[in-house]
């Protein structure tokens, strides 16, 4: 499965990705992204990444799209 994240996360979070077997995961900026759409299975955003309906024309094998970073814990820090 293909794995494309849109926007910067934790290099950790990019560890347990890649470790997943099968995984092809490629870290991207929003500007270089939608060359790698076109391959991608999957689409891992944040919360400041919009998702277009030109977006998902270049994306034809996508299955799934993912939101990051939903903001649940920052009551407690």
């Amino acid at each position: 499965m293909n794995i494309l994240i849109a926007d910067a996360v934790a290099p950790t979070a990019l560890e347990v990705l890649r470790a997943e077997p099968g995984w092809n995961v490629t870290a991207s900026n929003p500007k270089e992204f939608h060359a790698h759409l076109p391959e991608a299975h999957a689409l891992l955003i944040r919360s400041g990444a919009r998702v277009t309906s030109e977006m998902l024309q270049r994306a034809p094998k996508l299955r799934v799209i993912g939101r990051a970073g939903v903001g649940a814990a920052t009551h407690r820090g």
